[in-house]
């Protein structure tokens, strides 16, 4: 994501922390979480294809963070 943005690594943590009130790792967990409960809902996609597509490397990796 640094690189995306051009911030060093350091800089666009904090900013994640200060405008999401957490660490880039966590957010970024929550994001993939909400994106597999769309797909979930909206799709017919098997659990190993939104296990790959939320980038996971297997189902029950999926499954535990899923129920976290």
């Amino acid at each position: 994501m640094a690189e995306l943005t051009g911030y060093s690594r350091m800089h666009l943590g904090r900013l994640i922390k200060k405008y999401y009130g957490t660490t880039p790792i966590v957010l970024l967990g929550k994001m993939r979480m909400e994106l597999a409960l769309e797909y979930l809902e909206n799709t017919s996609f098997t659990m190993e294809q939104i296990t790959e597509n939320v980038g996971f490397s297997s189902v029950s990796q999926f499954h535990s963070a899923f129920k976290k």
